[in-house]
């Protein structure tokens, strides 16, 4: 039969197993939260990593939508701009379609102003004799339009006065008296460079600018 001091060594003993399990399994856990702990260090790295580059994104997100709105505002003015030159290119008036047609050529003849001086001046007595001598110096294989040519031919003889003029002469004699200012002096000095040769071409150099 046990007696009490049998039966407190036992309990003792039991004590001692399950304070040694208790340890073991403290022991364990302790290896366990410390490896938890290590991850979860990891995982907050990474965390605070992407909420860095989600700020860099909502930031860069936000530049590049601004500069899509700009760039969006730009295209709409170069579109409206675009249609505003074509609508005034729609509403050219004939007179200055023709003048267009003509300045081509109006170039090729002020490039020969040095050889119409060598023309002989006494023979220009009427406009077919003129176009013959310019038909000699402008080779007709380089006119793609022998019509607007002509055309040209017949402005240039238009006027044959020996009067001095000016430039608003010029103006109400070729129709620019509504034409926009760019445009008006820029015709107007191709002119006065045919108006020139014309008078060489006529025998007189009367001309004031």
């Amino acid at each position: 039969m046990i007696d009490d001091n049998e039966k407190d060594l036992l309990k003792i003993i039991n004590l001692e197993k399950k304070v040694t399990d208790l340890t073991n399994e403290l022991k364990e856990k302790t290896e366990l939260l410390e490896i938890s702990n290590g991850k979860l260090k990891k995982i907050q790295k990474d965390y605070d990593r992407c909420l860095d580059w989600t700020k860099k994104l909502s930031d860069g997100y936000d530049h590049y939508k601004y500069r899509y709105k700009k760039l969006i505002k730009t295209l709409n003015q170069t579109v409206q701009e675009k249609e505003k030159i074509e609508s005034k290119l729609l509403n050219q008036s004939d007179t200055m379609k023709n003048y267009i047609d003509c300045s081509s050529y109006i170039n090729l003849i002020s490039d020969r102003y040095t050889r119409l001086q060598l023309i002989s001046l006494p023979t220009l007595r009427t406009r077919q004799e003129f176009e013959r001598q310019m038909r000699n110096i402008i080779k007709l294989d380089n006119i793609d339009n022998l019509g607007t040519f002509k055309q040209l031919l017949q402005c240039v003889w238009n006027y044959r006065g020996n009067d001095v003029f000016t430039i608003e002469d010029l103006k109400k004699r070729y129709g620019f008296d509504n034409v926009p200012r760019t445009t008006m002096n820029r015709y107007i000095n191709l002119l006065i460079e045919v108006e020139i040769i014309k008078r060489i071409c006529q025998g007189h150099f009367q001309v004031l600018f």
